[in-house]
């Protein structure tokens, strides 16, 4: 069985943690016959942003016309790892949270971004049941519901806020999508930083 990142926005990530959202559809691509995000069985791992608490370290190194910085960040052992909307620091608010990309040299919560997620620390785990293709337009009010909508309105607005600037694949032009339908398997705080 595969496992895989996938993206969501953070309401959409609500309505799956509320049991609202049981299906996805996303663009097909031109150069594959196969769904891109695996198949009956598969896993995928929600990306998102998140906190966890350390502290960045930084090291220099002189090249022949500039000194190199670097930047690392050590995550303090079995420190959890907090979420967006769900996020209730230790000991009430911390001192400091530091944004993604910046680099204070305290022990802070620290931000990161959705590219900085690795399945360790998702703490959503979904189990694909069911994969198909269709013309997006091909929607029905059963699908719209497990998409989390509630009218067809609702959702063409939805996919054209993702995909209505990419050639061929506004809702208007009606392209083929992967339906991908998903179960959660794993529910939880994200863990720790080990």
């Amino acid at each position: 069985m595969a496992t895989q990142g996938i993206l969501f926005t953070e309401d959409l990530i609500q309505a799956i943690l509320r049991g609202e959202k049981t299906q996805t559809r996303r663009r097909t691509l031109k150069d594959r016959l196969d769904c891109q995000y695996g198949n009956v069985g598969d896993f995928l791992y929600i990306k998102e942003r998140h906190y966890i608490h350390g502290k960045w370290t930084s090291s220099h190194e002189a090249t022949d016309t500039y000194l190199k910085s670097t930047h690392v960040f050590k995550p303090i052992p079995k420190s959890p790892i907090l979420f967006p909307g769900f996020v209730d620091f230790p000991n009430g608010t911390p001192n400091f949270v530091a944004p993604y990309g910046q680099h204070p040299l305290i022990e802070c919560w620290s931000e990161f971004d959705v590219e900085m997620m690795i399945e360790e620390r998702a703490r959503l785990l979904l189990k694909i049941t069911r994969t198909h293709a269709e013309p997006v337009q091909d929607i029905t009010s059963t699908d719209l519901i497990a998409e989390g909508c509630k009218t067809r309105e609702e959702f063409a607005e939805l996919w054209d806020m993702f995909y209505g600037k990419m050639e061929g694949y506004s809702w208007a032009e009606n392209p083929l999508v992967w339906v991908i339908d998903f179960e959660v398997v794993q529910k939880s705080g994200g863990g720790d930083c080990g």
